[in-house]
């Protein structure tokens, strides 16, 4: 099993784009859907093989097995699926996720990939900055603005107008890289690179640093890292004082149903995803239910950090439990502690998947009571 991981900053980034994006639905499919040309409306479509062509004056939001947008889209666009192709033109922001990414079209403004082999092709061009992110991740064409990559083994052998910070395993720069700006990289084995290569900035070699997990965004929910993470768990703190106390409870007097209805949430609500996003009219709710289940996945995981602080607070000093500073402090230490746990290989995936499953029931449990609560105090 390898490091379980969340991402917090890309979804988010997506799901909001998708909201900002989109006017009105022009279509869903099943096995496969392909979008005729647009000229006066946004693209919204779902299916097994999802391709669009034309002209969408819109954004455009496609998620699929296999996605290819060949069209020129004048707003932003969001791609997710198993296999996504980008042609066309998107005139706004691109962002797309999925198992495998390949871009070969121009973006107007900024592009943030992510997925298990992400290729920036050479017919690519990015007029903005880029962030990839990747097992495997490729830079062949151009990028105007900054370019921050990230993955297991990292290629460049294109064009950069910025910097280039790069955090890999393995880093090669090719004899067609042209970089205006630094190369900056922090990598595990030594960097190749091409004596052909032109670098304008030089290059600059990072640390390898014990913290970088936490504070580069590498483990836990990627993207907000450790100080997403606390700055979560402080406001849920200091909104509701007694929540830890509340949330370990529920974790030691229903330990089964904590666990019941953590692997449930898991389990269950993709599968709800997908059978809603295969119809026209269940499609804006599966958006709305993405929304809900990637929020219930981030809040869940802090409060499954809560219920562990509190428990270390409850043992080390039970008198000072119910302070909120008290609470922020073992807070920290839980960060600490699981951080550390989670650098281990398979140990630390399972240590995340733990707290996570853990995390979401108890806040499924105390959703649940908040509810009854309310119910019974209308009804008196």
């Amino acid at each position: 099993m390898t490091g379980f991981r969340l991402s917090t900053a890309a979804p988010a980034a997506i799901l909001a784009t998708a909201f900002l994006a989109i006017a009105a639905p022009a279509g869903a499919g099943g096995d496969g859907a392909q979008a005729p040309d647009q000229r006066h409306s946004s693209s919204f479509m779902a299916g097994d093989e999802v391709s669009t062509s034309g002209d969408i004056s819109g954004g455009s939001v496609l998620a699929g097995g296999r996605i290819e947008s060949a069209a020129s889209v004048h707003g932003n666009a969001v791609f997710v699926g198993g296999q996504v192709k980008v042609t066309g033109e998107t005139q706004k922001n691109l962002y797309a996720a999925g198992g495998e990414i390949e871009v070969d079209g121009r973006v107007g403004r900024d592009a943030r990939l992510a997925g298990g082999r992400v290729t920036l092709g050479d017919g690519a061009e990015v007029l903005g900055d880029l962030a990839l992110a990747g097992g495997d991740v490729v830079l062949r064409g151009r990028v105007a603005g900054d370019a921050r990559l990230a993955g297991g083994h990292v290629t460049i052998d294109g064009s950069v107008g910025g910097n280039v910070d790069v955090r890999a395993s393995q880093l090669v720069v090719g004899p067609n890289a042209r970089i205006d700006g630094r190369l900056r990289y922090r990598t595990q084995a030594s960097p190749k690179i091409d004596p052909a290569a032109k670098i304008t900035g030089g290059v600059q070699a990072l640390p390898m640093r014990w913290t970088r997990g936490w504070f580069e965004g590498g483990r836990g929910p990627a993207g907000s890292g450790w100080f997403g993470l606390l700055v979560i768990g402080i406001i849920m703190i200091l909104a509701s004082p007694a929540l830890g106390a509340r949330l370990l409870r529920h974790l030691s007097t229903r330990t089964g149903a904590t666990l019941g209805f953590g692997i449930l949430c898991l389990l269950a609500t993709p599968a709800a995803l997908v059978l809603c996003a295969i119809t026209i009219v269940g499609l804006p709710l599966a958006v709305v239910l993405l929304l809900a289940y990637l929020l219930a996945l981030l809040v869940g995981y802090v409060s499954g950090l809560l219920a562990i602080g509190q428990w270390g607070l409850t043992r080390i000093s039970p008198a000072r439990a119910s302070g909120p500073g008290w609470q922020i402090l073992a807070l920290v230490a839980t960060l600490i502690v699981v951080g550390v746990l989670r650098r281990l290989p398979l140990i630390g995936g399972l240590v995340g998947f733990a707290i996570l499953v853990a995390g979401v029931g108890v806040l499924l449990i105390e959703l649940s009571r908040v509810a009854h609560g309310s119910a019974t105090e209308k009804r008196a």
